[in-house]
């Protein structure tokens, strides 16, 4: 997702927390189902992810992020 705001300023106004926020409540899940997996700057672009309903334990949340980011690369 690409962000039209400077990377600083974005963290200067807690960034990561307001966009799990409301992302979650746009698409009508649960912040913990939200996982950050990259930000970047160039504006702001922001790599997530948004883990199934079954999808708690903490081994499975690493072993989809190491999914994602093979496929990233």
């Amino acid at each position: 997702m690409h962000l039209t705001v400077d990377i600083n300023d974005f963290y200067k106004n807690n960034g990561l927390t307001t966009f799990v926020d409301k992302m979650s409540a746009f698409l009508g899940i649960p912040t913990n189902r939200m996982r950050i997996v990259n930000v970047r700057s160039g504006s702001v672009y922001i790599d997530h992810m948004i883990l199934s309903d079954t999808t708690s334990d903490t081994a499975d949340v690493a072993s989809e992020t190491n999914k994602l980011n093979s496929l990233a690369d």
